[in-house]
């Protein structure tokens, strides 16, 4: 089965210039395993009206599986920088669909997308992260964060989960994710890990 694919931008100097280079491999890797955190704290919290799951930084799109095992007929929306002919699709390609587009140019384009793709439930979709918003930040971008949570919610979505460096880490090499004061004040953060930023409605 093919994958359902969109291309937003090329980013092949963003892919192999630092710091992003040493994920190079996740894109081609087979690595099947998941975040525990997806399974154990997230799936059993999930408000019932959730039918679309969409991660900023899917790599193979690993963190899919446990989502598909659990959720009937659940859509998965992926998003990074490698072009779908180089990704090793680990999950099932059921209902999959992934765009080639940078959290930079989805800011900056996706409400002029119209009808132009796919349209994704926001309304009734989680928003995954995990390791990605840590490089928004980088060459003097220090709003993007901020944006991207914004953009987020005047797009309707109302349940987010970015499992993400903050300064409290010691990970100097490859930057922390960071929110001015008022966008922090929207998550829960720290529960149940120190990465962990929530936002979601009750089940």
């Amino acid at each position: 089965m093919k994958v359902k694919s969109i291309k937003i931008g090329d980013y092949e100097g963003m892919i192999s210039s630092a710091p992003c280079n040493f994920v190079t491999g996740y894109y081609e890797s087979t690595y099947t395993e998941y975040h525990p955190i997806t399974e154990e704290y997230i799936i059993p919290r999930l408000p019932k009206n959730i039918n679309t799951i969409i991660d900023f930084g899917c790599a193979n799109c690993n963190n899919f599986i446990p989502f598909q095992n659990k959720i009937k007929d659940v859509k998965c929306v992926g998003f990074d920088l490698s072009a779908a002919d180089q990704i090793n699709f680990v999950c099932s390609k059921k209902n999959l669909t992934y765009y080639q587009c940078s959290i930079q140019d989805f800011v900056k384009t996706v409400n002029n997308w119209g009808n132009k793709y796919e349209p994704i439930d926001w309304a009734n979709s989680l928003v995954w992260t995990q390791g990605t918003l840590l490089y928004v930040n980088k060459d003097g971008e220090t709003d993007y964060c901020d944006r991207f949570v914004q953009t987020l919610l005047d797009l309707g979505c109302k349940n987010i989960f970015l499992h993400e460096y903050t300064e409290a880490w010691d990970n100097t090499i490859h930057g922390f994710v960071k929110f001015s004061e008022k966008y922090k004040k929207l998550f829960k953060i720290g529960e149940p890990d120190e990465m962990s930023h929530v936002m979601m409605e009750k089940k």
